[in-house]
């Protein structure tokens, strides 16, 4: 069976986009581990549907990155559309600076604390460790392991992300972890863990707000976070992405 599909790059956080989704979790694994085997640049691979703007995650998992290349691959310049992700929709579009853009799904999210440098993030999804002083971790992505280990994780995804203050940014050290195909990617970028990080900054200071998170790649992306009454009520993550539109092929 010949398997197409495409190349995006979000901010570095390259996403194979499997063109149809008529798969069973077996397959998509199969397939999500061809592809990585012949793409080393793949952090993780979607499934596009040819019928429906419809992406669903090799690991079930919910992805920002991966939703605004969905949302590329369906739509023109400066177009919006509904996009189905994991059975539920969002808004998304491109923008008239060419950024693709997608709404976070927040309903139900929750921030808890759990040290002085330690919050929890929960998405629909994934949940998000975001911790503090990154210089203090020399092996990240192992430190990420025992930090899910620790807090005993067991999400269809979990990142750690790192954080590290420079002026007037924030950096961050992405690791993520899907446990349906078990894999573990200190990532170039993260939209879930950009947007998780930018939400915690506008609930600890309770305004709405605007941020730009520096990624390993040396990239930015961007959110918007708003917040109403004393809750966030929307969580929106853009940026640009490149893509040759080559369609590629592995056989299973």
């Amino acid at each position: 069976m010949d398997i197409s599909y495409k190349i995006y790059n979000p901010a570095g956080n390259i996403t194979a986009l499997v063109l149809g989704d008529e798969y069973d979790l077996k397959q998509k694994k199969l397939i999500n581990n061809m592809i990585m085997e012949k793409e080393p640049k793949v952090e993780q691979v979607g499934f596009v549907s040819k019928k429906y703007k419809r992406l669903t995650m090799a690991g079930g998992e919910f992805c920002g990155n991966a939703s605004r290349c969905a949302t590329l691959y369906y739509t023109e310049n400066q177009q919006n559309i509904e996009l189905e992700v994991n059975n539920y929709k969002i808004k998304a579009g491109v923008d008239k600076k060419n950024k693709v853009w997608c709404e976070i799904p927040i309903e139900q999210y929750k921030i808890i604390k759990i040290n002085e440098n330690i919050y929890k993030v929960i998405l629909k999804g994934i949940t998000i460790l975001v911790v503090e002083n990154a210089t203090n971790y020399k092996n990240v992505k192992q430190d990420a392991r025992e930090l899910i280990q620790k807090y005993n994780l067991k999400d269809d995804a979990v990142g750690v992300m790192f954080v590290e203050r420079i002026k007037k940014h924030i950096k961050i050290y992405p690791i993520v972890w899907v446990r349906m195909i078990d894999t573990l990617f200190f990532e170039n970028a993260c939209g879930s863990g950009t947007v998780a990080i930018s939400m915690l900054e506008s609930w600890l200071t309770q305004k709405t707000n605007k941020y730009a998170i520096k990624q390993p790649s040396g990239d930015f992306l961007e959110t918007e976070i708003t917040i109403k009454n004393n809750s966030i009520v929307k969580a929106i993550l853009k940026g640009k992405i490149t893509t040759d539109n080559k369609i590629r092929k592995v056989i299973i």
